[in-house]
């Protein structure tokens, strides 16, 4: 136990000395504006995956549609993935600029959908693939953000994630703290340092070259945790680019919340059972602060939860204490930092704890209970 504590605690080093170095260097660095308009045009597919979707299908479309990027360099590809109800109907009523493929063979989750998909598309001509959620939303400008990075040598990239029903209850308010997190606290100082950002299921993009003979592989509940680590492994880095700002639904009640954070339990249980040798083989050959972060930022929160239950269950009140201060002052600072205001998030930041432990729960029960198959949460409330 005191050789698991201290090996949790320097993984909190490492993550407080990457966020406080992280706003040190904002402090002296000047927010560069990348320009929008460039001579690299790339050619994008958005990716849609969908299963039983018809209520929010129209919402990523018609956002897309509306986006300023030229039409002749984007297609809006929809996978219906084994859908019972209209979504591939109405994916298909808006045209040629929608391109729908609907799968009927069984699917372990979204991860074997885009294997399905990718390998269905990759030769058709594209620069780069784009993957948004049946519920989002993205800004205007969204698309034309990831191009300029990319057209600055980015490989892969990922928005600032944003929920589109932020102020719905206390549960949508808990979560727009947590994406307040990853995006000022995680992804913005790693992008500080040339670290590696992490991707969040959704608002990424990424070239058609990074990827392997075999494609889209990966075989985890976190196919986007694993699609980042596969990649830094491979010596690319996801780059968060600030201003993509997309816009995506939070469950409004307890049973989908559960539900969609032990599923995350789940899949960061089995990267660390799939991909802790490879890990270590890779950084023993490229010993680099980002090949060692990759990881660590998958391992930290569960083993952190693990830990914390563990010392609630030997009684040790003081940590408990501790740990309720540090989830107040990064939701605190991870709002000031953002777009919202700390009014407007006041009675989710407060109770933030809370949400803490409900996810250190599930992560306590996932060990135990782990998912085996993905379990679909229902969008459009």
């Amino acid at each position: 136990m005191v050789t698991f504590k201290l090996i949790i605690g320097l993984m909190f080093i490492w993550s407080t000395a990457v966020v406080l170095l992280g706003l040190f260097v904002a402090i002296f660095k000047r927010k560069e504006s990348i320009p929008l308009e460039n001579d690299q045009i790339l050619r994008f597919a958005c990716i849609i995956c969908a299963h039983n979707e018809e209520v929010v299908i129209h919402r990523p479309i018609e956002s897309l549609l509306n986006s300023d990027y030229p039409e002749e360099k984007l297609d809006i590809v929809v996978f219906a993935d084994n859908c019972s109800d209209r979504t591939a109907e109405i994916a298909n009523a808006f045209g040629s600029r929608v391109k729908v493929y609907e799968k009927s063979s069984p699917s372990s989750g979204k991860g074997d959908v885009l294997h399905w998909g990718v390998e269905l598309i990759k030769n058709n001509g594209y620069d780069a693939l784009a993957i948004v959620d049946a519920d989002n939303e993205v800004d205007k400008f969204w698309l034309k953000r990831l191009n300029a990075a990319m057209a600055r040598g980015a490989k892969i990239v990922t928005g600032h994630r944003m929920a589109s029903n932020a102020f719905k209850n206390l549960i949508t308010g808990w979560y727009s703290v947590y994406w307040n997190l990853m995006n000022e606290l995680s992804n913005r100082v790693r992008a500080n340092l040339m670290l590696s950002s992490m991707l969040t299921g959704t608002g990424f993009a990424f070239r058609l070259s990074v990827l392997p003979e075999e494609g889209w592989n990966t075989k985890t509940f976190v196919e986007d945790l694993e699609f980042a680590f596969q990649q830094n492994v491979r010596g690319n880095r996801v780059v968060y680019v600030d201003d993509a700002v997309f816009f995506d639904e939070q469950p409004i009640s307890f049973k989908p919340m559960w539900r969609q954070l032990c599923r995350w339990a789940t899949g960061g249980l089995q990267i660390i059972r799939h991909y802790l040798f490879v890990w270590l083989m890779a950084l023993i050959k490229m010993p680099t602060p980002r090949m060692f972060d990759c990881f660590a930022i998958i391992t930290l929160g569960l083993s952190g939860t693990i830990l914390l239950l563990l010392d609630i269950a030997e009684g040790d009140m003081g940590f408990l204490v501790g740990y309720f201060a540090f989830c107040w002052a990064s939701a605190l600072l991870a709002t000031f930092l953002s777009r919202y205001s700390i009014r407007s998030l006041f009675l989710p930041i407060l109770s933030f704890p809370i949400f803490v432990l409900i996810l250190s729960a599930t992560v306590a029960y996932s060990v135990v209970h782990p998912q085996h198959r993905w379990k679909p949460i229902q969008h459009g409330n």
